[in-house]
């Protein structure tokens, strides 16, 4: 048996000796272009969704707006005029003036519901 598989091993042997193909002459260029075509998607890279950068760019956005925009929403008074609004606020605090109807009891009306407890 080994004597047949030797005689058929020697038969593929010359048939593919034969009948090889012919490879193809070699392109210089090839290595060059397929060069060029690694460098083309590299560059083409798209940007992927990072969490973790979104998180802190919007923190630092949210700082630099809320750090420019305190002056625009804060008023700008003199001290004058925050003097006087002091002095009225607490001179209106002082004065013992209830002009609101809700505020307003009776006599009788505070007497009368002591009386019943």
């Amino acid at each position: 048996m080994s004597k047949i598989s030797s005689d058929d091993d020697r038969n593929l042997v010359a048939f593919l000796q034969q009948y090889r193909p012919i490879p193809p002459p070699a392109n210089g260029a090839t290595e060059d272009r397929l060069m060029q075509i690694i460098e083309e998607k590299e560059s083409k890279k798209t940007f992927k969704f990072n969490p973790l950068i979104a998180v802190f760019s919007t923190v630092i956005i949210g700082s630099i707006f809320s750090l420019f925009s305190y002056r625009l929403f804060t008023p700008n008074y003199t001290n004058a005029q925050l003097e006087s609004f002091m002095a009225n606020s607490w001179d209106s605090t002082l004065e013992a003036t209830y002009d609101d109807d809700w505020f307003l009891l009776s006599d009788r009306e505070v007497d009368s519901d002591f009386s019943t407890q």
